[in-house]
């Protein structure tokens, strides 16, 4: 039985992999028996070495040359995208002398730019290419642990961009062209506004519960587009609704702003009856 060159790089990369992984970051990484487009699991641990629950799946491409780039498969592609762990493609080069680690999560949305060349490709396969900045170090750790938080920048975008849309509309009418600002000069605020700035508290509550918030929020900020504008929304909403309930509050309007402090309308609401 001949132990093939292909096989037995492949097999040093894994080995090698996993090794540097325990040795630098100090979390389990376990090999995968059965190889389906994943050869290797990290669990990630918190600062106090404990395992949180989350893990970061990999595909390990080994070579003997100096070659960075790897050819990835459609149906690789297809699977990583359809996973809600990070996926990670490590390519190890130099795997029989002084071995490097470069690395980069594909389940991203950048995902579907390389399945839509795979698919044009007649083999069904597309190239991913690595720099030198992509070489995997021991200060890549706090990035590691970040992964699953990165991953789901987009969900939090997804669901921004959609409520987003759904209460910009009805804010519009607001704005003042001549004083660049939106006020009730142009129009006036009723109940109705209110109920949907109720609604819109709501939904914000929804978007904050996206999983990883406070650490994408802490993290990669700079990296949102959508979340932003619908803060944006948010303020110009509530700062209406604190005008127009000072209005009421003015003139007496106690009934209605009575209902509005109680279940089952939002805290944040409750908060501007009771404080403005």
């Amino acid at each position: 039985m001949i132990y093939a060159l292909k096989k037995k790089n492949g097999d040093i990369g894994e080995y090698y992999f996993a090794y540097w992984v325990t040795k630098y970051f100090g979390w389990p990484c376990r090999l995968l028996d059965i190889d389906l487009g994943l050869d290797a699991q990290v669990e990630i641990c918190n600062p106090k070495h404990n395992a949180i629950g989350k893990f970061i799946a990999v595909q390990i491409k080994s070579t003997q040359s100096n070659k960075k780039s790897v050819s990835l498969h459609l149906d690789n592609l297809k699977y990583w995208k359809a996973m809600e762990e990070p996926v990670i493609v490590a390519r190890i080069i130099n795997v029989t002398k002084v071995p490097e680690i470069y690395w980069k999560i594909v389940n991203t949305k950048s995902i579907d730019k390389l399945i839509k060349k795979a698919e044009k490709n007649k083999e069904k396969k597309t190239t991913l290419n690595f720099s030198d900045n992509d070489c995997l170090t021991k200060e890549h750790k706090e990035e590691f642990r970040l992964l699953p938080a990165l991953k789901n920048i987009e969900i939090l975008e997804a669901q921004s961009k959609k409520v987003k849309e759904k209460f910009e509309e009805w804010v519009l009418p607001f704005y003042d062209v001549q004083e660049k600002e939106y006020n009730m000069n142009t129009i006036g605020c009723d109940d109705d506004f209110i109920e949907n700035f109720d609604s819109l508290c709501f939904d914000m509550d929804t978007v904050k519960n996206c999983e990883f918030f406070d650490e994408i929020i802490d993290n990669f900020y700079n990296r949102l587009i959508e979340y932003p504008k619908l803060v944006e929304v948010f303020e110009v909403y509530k700062n209406l609704a604190i005008t127009y309930i000072g209005s009421l509050k003015h003139n007496s309007k106690l009934d209605v702003l009575q209902r509005w402090k109680e279940h089952p309308y939002h805290s944040d609401l409750a908060y501007i009856v009771n404080n403005n």
